[in-house]
């Protein structure tokens, strides 16, 4: 099934619209040069406006997640928009010595 699950909308009137699965959810105003993101953190999908929390989604995310913009003003930019995930690295392993006993024995070089 596809759909847009959340979402933000900016409207003419000067304001955001957040809506979960084609649900409006409730609104802020915006301005030319706010930045608006759209983050699942400890499993809760948190709306953002230039940093600051405005909403927090009670309809739990779905996995697999995809991203679709649409613009419908001929003079409207999506700049520095950025798409990713906050992953662990994996860590490096460290020899113990138990292994590093079985792998090397000085005895055995004599």
């Amino acid at each position: 099934m596809l759909g847009i699950y959340f979402a933000i909308s900016l409207s003419a009137g000067g304001y955001v619209e957040v809506r979960d699965n084609g649900n409006y959810r409730r609104d802020t105003p915006y301005r030319s040069g706010d930045v608006f993101r759209v983050a699942i953190e400890g499993g809760a999908v948190k709306y953002y406006k230039n940093g600051v929390l405005f909403h927090t989604s009670t309809v739990a995310p779905i996995y697999r997640l995809t991203v679709d913009a649409s613009l419908s003003n001929l003079n409207a930019t999506i700049s520095s928009a950025v798409i990713g995930m906050n992953v662990a690295p994996t860590p490096t392993p460290i020899p113990n010595a138990i292994d590093d006993a079985r792998t090397f024995c000085p005895s055995a070089l004599s």
